[in-house]
């Protein structure tokens, strides 16, 4: 990444993916691309760069698979794999120097750069604002200040919480309500393909 991107997205993707078989969810397609690079792009119009935090056997295909896209893109693989998000955003963000952070996922193939900036304009001196959808904080759909992250997600892993939402629960961050979230996206945006059903089905809908 430049030393003068001030906004960068990560996009989580080091996960075994487990109820998606035997297939490396991210790299499958949709549209004829992979999920990973919809998400990416999803991200690029929104950010200075993109940074996807990934398990060091998946670098070769992802990067591979991140040809086409229209970002600036590093790949950054967890020196410890298998210990979820929060691990796979602490690597991450150990490469960002950016003060802003818009975490996305691999598999969340419809997201809004349009949504994206609005949240980045919308933080101002919190630590991050949060999307609340269907009574749930959408932690990987949301924008945080880069070292209260890393901090946060580095206290979570020391003590033995790996999930996202266990370290952003330690941010002081605003929670952006659901009216407040559809007034400006469409639910769509949140989409998340965890099973082959899933891709199906959003392939049928077109």
């Amino acid at each position: 990444m430049t030393d003068d991107a001030s906004r960068i997205g990560l996009v989580l993707a080091g996960g075994r993916s487990v109820r998606f078989g035997d297939r490396e969810k991210a790299l499958a397609e949709l549209d004829g691309r992979p999920l990973l690079a919809h998400a990416v792009d999803g991200l690029a119009p929104a950010v200075d760069g993109v940074v996807v935090s990934c398990r060091a056997d998946q670098v070769a295909a992802f990067r591979g698979a991140l040809s086409s896209v229209s970002a600036s893109v590093a790949v950054a693989p967890d020196p410890v794999p298998d210990r979820g998000p929060a691990a796979g955003a602490a690597a991450g963000l150990s490469t960002v120097s950016a003060p802003l952070v818009a975490v996305a996922t691999c598999d969340a193939p419809f997201v809004d750069a349009a949504f994206v900036e609005y949240l980045f304009e919308t933080v101002g001196d919190r630590q991050g604002i949060v999307p609340r959808l269907d009574g749930h904080r959408q932690v990987a759909h949301a924008v945080y200040r880069s070292g209260p992250l890393e901090r946060a997600v580095r206290d979570a892993l020391a003590n033995g919480d790996w999930s996202l939402h266990d370290a952003v629960a330690r941010l002081d961050v605003a929670d952006l309500s659901e009216s407040q979230v559809l007034a400006r996206t469409a639910r769509r945006t949140f989409t998340d393909v965890n099973t082959p059903h899933d891709l199906r089905a959003i392939d049928a809908d077109g």
